[in-house]
């Protein structure tokens, strides 16, 4: 199981021609610290999946940028699976890794 961000199209706010607002509503800034130390802010959405061995994706949902990868980790559980392989971000105490 993991998450992938997906920049919204417009992250900044801006007007259309009708002066409607160009910027996705239901996407949200995630802000995450990269390998150099630095913070990256994204505006956008993330499209948690549940993957099988053989790369066939059995279960997606997506959510907004802020949301944290281990909101997703229960919805895509589908009953199936003998064992589960994720990163640290989906532990929590009713999950452990």
């Amino acid at each position: 199981m993991d998450a992938r961000v997906i920049q919204a199209k417009h992250h900044r706010p801006n007007q259309g021609a009708a002066g409607e607002s160009t910027q996705a509503t239901e996407a949200a800034y995630k802000v995450k610290q990269s390998s150099d130390g630095k913070q990256k802010t994204t505006d956008g959405y993330k499209a948690h999946r549940n993957v099988e061995e053989d790369g066939f994706i059995s279960k997606a949902i997506t959510t907004a940028g802020f949301v944290h990868d281990s909101q997703g980790f229960a919805p895509l559980l589908t009953g199936e699976a003998h064992a589960v392989y994720a990163d640290s971000a989906d532990a929590s105490e009713a999950h452990p890794t």
